[in-house]
């Protein structure tokens, strides 16, 4: 079976823990990097980040992902309002169907 960790803000994902996903608390984007990277290189399946702390690490997660099987996916946060995971949801539809076809 594959793993699914979550790594943000405690009060932001300690709610995942009653779904059975393995939760990480972070209190800083640099904790958040190295933990990352140790799940990256312990081939967790799907990494969940809060938006206020991948914002700050996406296209580095991203690097690190591209020749392993961990998806990297973004869900908001109690203190953030910045939309960073709907935003990069509409650049991977639009590079997808040539056109922003979910949000127009």
């Amino acid at each position: 079976m594959h793993r699914i960790a979550v790594v943000g803000e405690k009060d932001s994902i300690y709610g995942f823990a009653a779904l059975g996903l393995e939760i990480f608390p972070v209190k800083t984007s640099k904790e958040a990097k190295l933990l990352a990277k140790k799940l990256i290189k312990e081939k967790i399946a799907i990494l969940y980040l809060t938006e206020s702390i991948i914002s700050e690490l996406y296209d580095e997660l991203i690097e690190l992902t591209a020749k392993s099987i961990t998806s990297v996916v973004p869900i908001p946060d109690l203190s953030s309002n910045s939309n960073f995971g709907l935003n990069k949801l509409r650049e991977t539809v639009i590079k997808a169907a040539g056109m922003d076809i979910l949000f127009s």
